[in-house]
């Protein structure tokens, strides 16, 4: 998510807790300060990378320079899911 200060993210927040604990899975939540701060989401994926998450649930800050980053997951193995905003790859 982009951010847990937009009332959108906050609900997508609480519908993915009630998911977390029906289907027993382990959700990590990360954002960046601002819907805007590409460098610190570019950051997460990184550290998802490292940790070799099964999947990236991803609302992109911005429609181009995200794509290096999540491709770099993609090719780790990594499911990525994005919503919200067009990817323009």
């Amino acid at each position: 998510m982009k951010t847990l200060t937009n009332p959108f993210f906050i609900e997508m927040e609480k519908g993915a807790r009630r998911a977390e604990q029906e289907l027993g899975i382990e959700l990590i939540v990360k954002t960046g300060a601002q819907e805007t701060s590409i460098e610190q989401q570019i950051a997460i994926v990184d550290d998802f990378i490292a940790r070799g998450v099964d999947a990236i649930v991803i609302a992109p800050g911005s429609s181009t320079e995200l794509i290096p980053v999540l491709k770099k997951a993609q090719d780790a193995g990594i499911v990525v899911i994005n919503i919200d905003n067009r990817l323009d790859a």
